[in-house]
């Protein structure tokens, strides 16, 4: 291929000629690039998920109840509605048999529960609208209007208490709702199975705020009796935890309310995780006394703890409720409480270091286990910090050999862990590659998944024997699949397409087989010219359509990755920090090697213009005034003619020149530029 092959490349440079002020217009100049190194970046906390941390610190427990999943407001209706449905076709069915079912009063019952749910959406949407309107203008905006329904005549009579209830409690009628709601516990217990809990959990939320203690034990009795043999269809007893957790905390029992939070969370039931968060900002910002009781809770310890280490979600940093005084002060909490063992060591650590507390740091984590995850990442960090490079790399070394939880285990954990292991690897790739470790950095970069940083190295940095030698080496690992895709596209573009045929995956070496047979053919002086001129149209498609994928580059807007991700040459900025301290400095040697390794092409896309170059030699071997050499001119032109204009204009005069007499031909020449879309040839 090479010298052949490459000879409509060629022919495309000549052809478009070069182009001034186009070579690496990327932003960056012709910088090393990659995020490897950059100071900042190294030095920088992980990011700790509030939900993993809570799912690591608290105790493994079966769930009490099972809650109802986490969905849109109007999606949780539909399925409050459904469970409806579903109970009182039960309750029918098992006093009457299914022959029995009474089907005119199951469609007016749920024609009241859809009236229910429809005025539910319109106050929805009316408190959305007049949220931030003044008392003025909302008076001009009319709320809905409740017209209380009647329930159907025939329903099972713990259904037509309970919902009797429900229709006063939205006419505003709370003691109403209230008296029909106890009716349903005046009914015998085999005629109560399925609206017991529900009336004794609205009975609960009709009391909160008004009578806490009424609240709590209505809310108490809904799980004793989702926990006997009434029915919870819509996860009623694991809400009331919710609720009841909210009556403690609005009466300042804040470790009351974080148990009850802990346990609804437990159940299944994911927006506890807001419900705690909230519960650990009151209890910093009362701090003393409470702060000090809270370090000797195990559930609040653990649950404060994750809140200071997540403490990057914006909400909590812009009231600044996990800033370095919180965090300072609930190390001395923790310390006043004693606590001889004391699992969190790392964590605690973890916080200290996010707010820039580097001596408390130090202190948790030598408290914690040697090998530890967290431990061995601050260890590393402060070794860093102090310019004991060696010491640092060794340290995230032991860090990444911790091993993830188990896949079994929460699945918040495994993945923070991974994402916690994936920055170890980056922070240690950045040494390696300061060292000129530069196989150990891609090895790094590559198993763990940093494509963007591991393609600065197979582009610019590492040689194609190293390339080569590095792949062989690994002939099964998947895990470097870019990285063999990266050496097969630099092979493909300095023509050693042989070589490159083996890196790709089967689907891209069919392509590569097809688009080299198209070369060869467009090339056999013995075969007739429109055989040839189709064969180097095929060719042009061909690079055309999977030109990122067979020879693009990794980093935008040379090429992209097969799986159409590109790579922002901006973003490889290989630096140090403005006060002079350099963790990772850029060495001479990596210097030279980018020099060695510019792009072939100084144009972008570059894998355009070996289309046109194909294109190009394609219509050479076609007739003047034909139809199809019209439409490969007007096609190849339109390829690059946003992109360049100069570089399309010859396609622009041989359309106009050599195809004048057809249709596209004469609409070039009347537009003096390329019609915007192909003409269709009259008949």
């Amino acid at each position: 291929m090479s010298r052949r092959t490459r000879s409509s490349l060629a022919l495309a440079v000549w052809l478009v000629g070069a182009h001034s002020g186009n070579t690496l217009a990327c932003g960056g100049g012709d910088t090393p690039g990659c995020r490897l190194g950059d100071d900042e970046q190294l030095l920088r906390s992980p990011q700790g998920e509030f939900l993993a941390e809570l799912h690591r610190a608290l105790p493994k427990m079966p769930a009490r109840f099972k809650a109802q999943p986490s969905t849109w407001t109007g999606q949780a209706e539909r399925s409050t509605q459904e469970a409806a449905y579903a109970d009182v076709v039960a309750a029918m069915d098992a006093a009457r048999g299914p022959e029995g079912r009474n089907w005119g009063v199951l469609e007016s019952y749920l024609g009241v529960r859809e009236y229910v749910h429809t005025y539910h959406e319109q106050l929805r949407v009316y408190r959305d609208r007049t949220r931030w309107m003044t008392d003025e203008q909302r008076e001009e905006v009319k709320a809905p209007e409740f017209a209380a329904p009647k329930p159907p005549a025939g329903l099972p009579r713990e259904f037509d208490l309970y919902l009797r209830g429900a229709i006063a409690w939205h006419a505003g009628d709370i003691k109403e709702a209230r008296r029909q709601w106890q009716a349903v516990f005046a009914l015998p217990v085999a005629q109560r199975k399925y609206r017991s809990v529900w009336a004794a959990y609205m009975l609960g939320r009709s009391h909160v705020g008004e009578n806490p203690n009424e609240a709590v034990k209505w809310f108490g009795f809904t799980r004793g009796l989702a926990a006997g043999d009434f029915s919870d269809s819509t996860g009623l007893a694991a809400a009331s935890l919710g609720w009841q957790g909210r009556v403690e905390l609005d009466r300042g029992g804040r470790l009351a309310a974080i148990k009850l939070y802990v346990d609804q969370l437990g159940c299944g039931d994911g927006s506890a995780a807001a419900s705690l968060r909230i519960c650990a900002s009151a209890l910093l910002k009362a701090g003393g006394k409470e702060l000090d009781n809270a370090a000797r809770n195990k559930l609040a310890r653990g649950v404060l703890t994750a809140h200071l280490v997540a403490g990057s979600s914006p909400r909590w940093i812009a009231s600044g409720e996990t800033g370095k005084e919180h965090v300072l002060a609930w190390l001395k909490a923790v310390e006043r409480a004693g606590v001889r063992e004391l699992p969190g060591a790392s964590r605690l650590g973890w916080a200290a270091y996010r707010t820039g507390l580097m001596r408390q740091a130090k202190r948790w984590a030598d408290r914690a286990p040697r090998h530890e995850l967290i431990a061995c990442w601050i260890r590393a960090k402060l070794l860093l910090r102090a310019g004991k490079l060696d010491q640092a790399a060794e340290q995230l070394a032991v860090a990444l050999k911790t091993p993830a939880p188990e896949e079994n285990g929460d699945k918040h954990e495994r993945g923070q862990t991974v994402r916690f292991t994936r920055s170890l690897a980056e922070d240690l790739a950045s040494l390696r590659l300061s060292r000129r470790q530069y196989i150990e950095a891609l090895d790094l970069l590559a198993i763990h998944g940093h494509h963007g940083p591991a393609t600065y190295l197979v582009e610019r940095v590492l040689t194609l024997d190293e390339l080569i030698a590095y792949v062989a080496a690994r002939p099964e690992d998947a895990r470097i699949h870019m990285v063999r895709d990266g050496l097969a596209r630099r092979l493909v573009r300095v023509g050693r397409w042989k070589d490159a045929r083996g890196c790709f995956s089967l689907r891209t070496r069919k392509r590569l087989d097809d688009y080299i047979a198209a070369i060869r053919k467009g090339h056999n002086a013995k075969l007739a010219k429109a055989e040839r001129a189709e064969a180097f149209w095929t060719a042009a498609q061909a690079v055309h359509k999977w030109g990122p994928e067979l020879m693009g580059y990794g980093f935008a807007p040379y090429g992209a990755e097969p799986n159409g991700t590109f790579h922002s040459w901006q973003e490889f900025s290989r630096t140090s920090m403005k006060d002079g301290f350099a963790v990772g400095p850029v060495s001479e040697d990596e210097r030279r090697r980018v020099g060695l390794h510019r792009p072939d092409s100084p144009r972008h896309w570059h894998y355009l213009y070996e289309a046109a170059g194909h294109a190009w030699s394609a219509c050479k071997l076609m007739p003047d005034n034909d139809e199809k050499t019209a439409r490969m001119l007007w096609e190849a032109g339109t390829w690059i003619k946003y992109r360049d204009p100069q570089a399309a204009n010859p396609f622009y005069k041989a359309l106009v020149v050599r195809c004048g007499d057809t249709d596209l031909g004469k609409e070039a020449a009347r537009l003096r530029w390329f019609p915007k879309a192909a003409l269709e040839p009259k008949k």
